[in-house]
């Protein structure tokens, strides 16, 4: 409760230093440059996600946490790859989610106030429904043997079908995100808590991202 209370606290006096005028004791730590970047590279990555293009949004949140290294940042990582799969079936990008949401798994397993770890179970899992359709769609496509100059069903056929299928459990993620919550929604508003509250930290010790001193 007090972490939230804290967490609460620091992103309310972070809005309201935004929008007053004059200068305040967070300014010089708001102005880093590092910080400045962490979040330009994560708006881009919001805006990116919002237009459907989950490459860009994948490499802007990986950029974000380069600077800053948020939980909640590889969620939105891992968020982009699997919803980049929509676009692009390659495979990879599935399993390139996977990893960065089991990453995110053992970091909010430190911190049970990070994260639901059930939720990002269940979305792990889900993810395994598809790689293994996915490959078993691509040992399917490689059984089918067309006889060269046979005329018959169109052979694309069984691959659109495959597809549909991909597709429907692409949905069914979409309406598990819609039932269960934010499942499938983009963590801002964590990371800007997250965010206002390491702001408040390196206000209150004097440093910044860059400082190495222990």
């Amino acid at each position: 409760m007090t972490k939230v209370l804290a967490r609460g606290l620091a992103l309310g006096l972070a809005l309201g230093l935004a929008l007053a005028p004059g200068p305040t004791w967070a300014a010089p730590a708001a102005e880093d440059p590092a910080l400045a970047a962490s979040q330009a590279a994560y708006q881009e990555g919001e805006k990116a996600y919002r237009l459907g293009d989950f490459e860009a949004a994948a490499g802007h949140f990986e950029q974000a946490y380069e600077i800053m290294a948020l939980p909640d940042i590889l969620y939105n990582i891992g968020l982009s790859h699997l919803r980049w799969y929509d676009t692009d079936p390659d495979v990879a990008h599935l399993r390139k989610a996977k990893v960065v949401l089991q990453n995110y798994l053992i970091e909010i397993e430190k911190d049970t106030a990070a994260g639901d770890a059930e939720e990002t179970r269940g979305l792990i899992a889900q993810i395994d429904e598809k790689i293994e359709a996915a490959e078993s769609a691509g040992k399917d496509q490689g059984a089918v043997a067309v006889p060269v100059g046979e005329r018959g069903p169109d052979p694309g056929r069984k691959l659109r079908l495959g597809g549909a299928v991909t597709m429907g459990v692409g949905g069914a993620f979409m309406l598990g995100g819609a039932v269960g919550g934010a499942l499938m929604g983009l963590r801002g508003n964590q990371f800007r808590n997250d965010l206002a509250v390491t702001l408040t930290e390196q206000s209150d010790e004097g440093c910044t991202p860059e400082d190495t001193r222990p």
